[in-house]
């Protein structure tokens, strides 16, 4: 595993998330990977769908894990490239202070959770 997906892992799982289930092949080109993580604290069992989105501008052939550019979390999978209905928040994956991104993007993801109510 990659050492920024490994930190998102690491991150997720210290927060109180684990993950579900791994999806390697999309029938959607611009995404590369999905997780489904659940909530192991409040709001017990909310899933969220972690998106590991394909630059559109990747133009050379691309290896598994090669060419992403968004990490996004939401309620459904993109239809197309970062647009997703229920969006909660995304993280850009330049490696630029990608350590504090990280941490506002799964702090986004507690809030989401805190705050999430089904309505009736």
């Amino acid at each position: 595993m990659r050492t920024d997906k490994k930190q998102l892992l690491d991150g997720l799982h210290q927060s109180g998330w684990e993950l579900v289930t791994v999806h390697e092949d999309s029938e959607e080109w611009f995404i590369d990977e999905q997780w489904v993580i659940q909530s192991i604290q409040e709001n017990w069992g909310l899933q969220v769908l972690i998106t590991f989105l394909i630059d559109p501008q990747f133009e050379r052939p691309r290896k598994k894990g090669q060419g992403v550019w968004l990490i996004m979390a939401s309620l459904d999978s993109p239809h197309y490239f970062s647009k997703a209905k229920n969006q909660i928040c995304e993280l850009t994956m330049s490696k630029r202070k990608f350590q504090v991104k990280l941490e506002e993007f799964i702090q986004a993801i507690n809030h989401f959770r805190v705050s999430f109510c089904l309505l009736p």
